[in-house]
């Protein structure tokens, strides 16, 4: 490979984790392939998004600014070309935007990126009512508790009636 190559301007399709209607393109001097990991500037954030094709630059009209991808991610492990194959037929089976479904395929935030996040995250601490303070006197559950919001109580399935226990059941139970 020549070094003038290495300097050219080259631009690249990529898919970013969000709901957008078409996917962005980014332009960088370094060599990127399909299914890389990269970190790249959205708005006044940096964001991590996945190089989905090279777009020559004969067929690039330069009418909008284009950004540059900041580097590679770390974090994140390049998608081989199968399974980026893949999750291009599932986001056109289920008729969904490739972004979303390309950044399902990595599992939960861990690292730095985790820290970032909780950092920005600030949730809200509901007031007790106060029936439900006394209760909490009363409980051996600490003070500083809080449901987290994403807890769910299961719904109950139906009418559900009290069982009879069978005389067998019964007679287990006392022996127990």
């Amino acid at each position: 490979m020549e070094k003038s190559s290495l300097l050219e301007r080259t631009y690249y399709e990529v898919a970013l984790s969000l709901n957008l209607k078409e996917n962005l393109i980014y332009s960088s001097e370094k060599l990127f392939y399909p299914g890389d990991c990269v970190l790249v500037p959205l708005k006044n954030k940096v964001v991590s998004a996945v190089i989905l094709k090279k777009i020559p630059t004969q067929t690039m009209k330069k009418s909008f600014k284009i950004k540059e991808i900041l580097n590679k991610d770390k974090e994140r492990k390049s998608i081989s070309s199968n399974r980026l194959k893949w999750l291009f037929w599932l986001a056109k089976y289920y008729k969904y935007k490739l972004g979303p479904v390309v950044h399902l395929n990595f599992p939960p935030l861990k690292g730095s990126l985790l820290k970032a996040h909780k950092k920005t995250k600030t949730e809200k601490q509901k007031t007790l009512k106060p029936s439900q303070s006394t209760i909490l006197k009363n409980s051996i559950i600490p003070k500083d508790f809080v449901i987290p919001k994403d807890f769910v109580i299961p719904a109950k399935a139906g009418n559900q009636t009290e069982k009879k226990l069978t005389e067998e059941q019964k007679k287990c139970l006392k022996e127990i």
